[in-house]
């Protein structure tokens, strides 16, 4: 722990739930880096999350919709059937806190190429550079897919503050 404030420098953390089949979930629960050393008396530890950066298999189907998302509880199994409708619904569920979704369609010339993004970034920071706080011990990553499944990865850029009992409490509260 570095600085006044208890924070410590962004780390990076990798995770990656499989390559759902055709018209299905995939869902991996993550256990979040929370050290379980001596706190700081009435603090509590926690992540507080920067950035996501959803990273996308290439891919020339022009048939395929897909999304990505992590939330703080699990909302979809892996195995359950995927539709454009269900993902949509996914990503307005309160527990997501970062969604991309992407949708391929053919265009350009010549007909039938895909235009195709293969990195996307969630900066979950405000004007100061605070981020998202989990107070959880465990997040939940899911892709679901409309039509086949590729693979994909994420990356959180994330580092642990310290913060007041009564804030971690309403924010454990709030995220279960």
């Amino acid at each position: 722990m570095t600085g006044g404030t208890g924070d410590i420098k962004p780390q990076l953390l990798t995770m990656s739930p499989g390559t759902p089949a055709a018209d299905d979930y995939t869902t991996a629960q993550i256990n979040l880096p929370v050290p379980r050393v001596g706190s700081i008396k009435n603090k509590a530890t926690v992540t507080e999350i920067l950035k996501v950066f959803f990273f996308w298999a290439s891919s020339t189907d022009t048939t395929i919709d897909e999304v990505q998302y992590l939330s703080t509880q699990q909302i979809r199994t892996s195995g359950d059937t995927s539709t454009s409708a269900t993902m949509i619904e996914d990503i307005g569920d309160p527990s997501v806190f970062a969604a991309v979704g992407k949708n391929r369609f053919a265009s350009g010339t010549p007909a039938n190429t895909v235009t195709d993004t293969m990195t996307q970034v969630v900066d979950l920071t405000d004007e100061n550079g605070n981020g998202l706080v989990v107070a959880t011990d465990r997040i939940f990553y899911t892709i679901g897919n409309a039509g086949g499944g590729t693979a994909c990865r994420a990356k959180i850029l994330y580092r642990m503050i310290n913060i007041g009992i009564q804030e971690y409490v309403g924010i454990v509260q709030s995220q279960q």
